[in-house]
């Protein structure tokens, strides 16, 4: 990949997701490795089409379940700034996944929101928001029950 956005390895370092794209001038998709069994990374698969949000995909994020896929896009049906989108995996072949959904409003603003990371419980979480032009703040706080109703109800 010429231009590498962002990466992330889940925690049983068997995943590698990476946003990327072949040109700087075309947004970033989110694509998957999966680790073999002699420990190699197979080739990357770019996440399906009926994910695709028309934006840049950055900092992608498997929850500890391996289940839900968080991430941040700044697709036109965002007022071109990153909101937090979040899909889950309906099965094992990592090509079936839900609708893709935003963050509630207690996360997604009116500012750029991306970087978003649960803790291993699902209890804390933190993310980065712009919240004023080119002012970025690391946001650290207990899960909102609307996420965590989110996360689970997500289908």
């Amino acid at each position: 990949f010429p231009v590498l956005k962002s990466y992330f390895v889940s925690a049983d370092e068997q995943i590698l997701l990476c946003c990327a794209s072949a040109d700087p001038q075309q947004p970033a998709d989110i694509y998957y490795f999966l680790k073999q069994a002699d420990g190699t990374w197979a080739a990357p698969i770019r996440i399906p089409l009926s994910l695709d949000s028309k934006g840049d995909e950055i900092t992608a994020f498997l929850t500890a379940d391996k289940r839900n896929l968080i991430f941040a896009s700044n697709a036109p049906s965002n007022g071109q700034h990153y909101d937090l989108l979040l899909c889950k995996r309906l099965d094992d072949s990592w090509q079936k996944w839900s609708m893709v959904q935003a963050l509630n409003s207690t996360i997604n603003t009116s500012a750029n929101e991306y970087g978003l990371a649960l803790s291993p419980s699902g209890e804390q979480l933190a993310y980065i928001s712009d919240v004023r032009a080119g002012q970025a703040k690391i946001i650290y706080a207990r899960t909102p029950a609307s996420i965590t109703d989110q996360l689970q109800h997500n289908q």
